[in-house]
Parts: structure tokens; C-alpha cells; sequence
């Protein structure tokens, strides 16, 4: 499912909802949403998910398509598949909303 801006804050006030940062690095100098965790698709993807959260817990994935579309399935590879959705709003939607950094 897509999801806007305004979605991911009010997810991101949920309990055991991740915001899961899943844009090029390229892009982190843009900013992050606060309280999201980045990860990068190098090989350690799986352990790092895995050593940081639940399977229970319930994910929101920010990034483009293609990113997201990556991060799901590596996710499900390992036994998380609490998708939420994903967002891919420019970041500066997100700082003209006045959303919290």
C-alpha cells in the first residue's frame, strides 16, 4: 500500500511499528524521519533486521519502489512480513509539513 507523508507520521506514533529507511545513501544528507532506522542493501541486510527487531513488529518502508520492492523481499526471506506499506514522497514534503526530524 502507498503511503503519504501524513500516513507514516501517524504509523510512526504506533507501538511496535518500524519505520524502515530504505533510500540510497545517497539521500540520508536530505534528512531522516525521526525514529526511522536506515538500512543499506549490502550483505547484512538480514542480520541487521534481524538483530534489531521482532517478526512481530509491523514495518513502514521509506523509499522508492524498486527500494521497497528489495526491502519486502528480503524480509519475507527471513520471516518478516508485517508490511504495512511504503512511502516514496520527497523528503522535503516531509520538512514543509513541518514533520518531526
Amino acid at each position: 500500500m502507498q503511503l503519504s507523508a501524513d500516513d507514516v507520521y501517524k504509523y510512526s506514533q504506533e507501538k511496535n511499528v518500524v519505520i524502515l529507511d530504505v533510500r540510497d545513501a545517497s539521500f540520508l544528507k536530505e534528512g531522516m524521519i525521526k525514529g526511522s532506522i536506515w538500512v543499506g542493501f549490502d550483505g547484512s541486510f538480514a542480520n541487521y533486521v534481524g538483530s534489531l527487531f521482532d517478526p512481530a513488529d509491523r514495518f513502514v518502508l521509506y523509499g522508492t519502489g524498486e527500494e521497497a520492492k528489495e526491502a519486502i523481499t528480503r524480509l519475507f526471506r527471513i520471516g518478516y512480513i508485517n508490511i504495512i506499506g511504503h512511502a516514496n514522497f520527497e523528503f522535503k514534503e516531509w520538512k514543509d509539513k513541518k514533520l518531526p526530524l
